[in-house]
């Protein structure tokens, strides 16, 4: 089975569930991923939530959409739109914090 992570409208990271579940890659999927509910939670107990508010989707931020929510977030990701670039042959992510490695692994440039 295949995911594909949204936010806004627009693709985050795409692979196969397992890849997804046990390695996500974007810090949107992390942040998902982390905020759901375990048996070992205890009971009554807040569920982690993600910081900010929500870009209204008519009047979009330049640049990536989760930008001003983001933890790893860089003075690129507010200014321009991450392309979604292949990590691996199955697995795929929209987040600048990745080019670099992508770049020296293809040899490519992105503009």
């Amino acid at each position: 089975d295949f995911v594909v992570v949204m936010y806004l409208g627009r693709v985050m990271e795409s692979g196969p569930v397992d890849a997804i579940f046990h390695q996500p890659q974007h810090p949107y999927t992390r942040a998902l991923l982390e905020s759901i509910p375990s048996l070992k939670t205890a009971r009554h107990s807040r569920l982690p939530t993600i910081a900010g508010s929500i870009p209204h989707p008519f009047n979009r931020p330049p640049g990536c959409p989760f930008a001003q929510r983001c933890p790893d977030r860089m003075p690129e990701c507010e200014r321009k739109l991450p392309a979604l670039v292949p990590l691996n042959e199955q697995q795929a992510v929209s987040c600048f914090k990745y080019h670099d490695q992508i770049d020296t692994q293809s040899g490519a440039k992105h503009a």
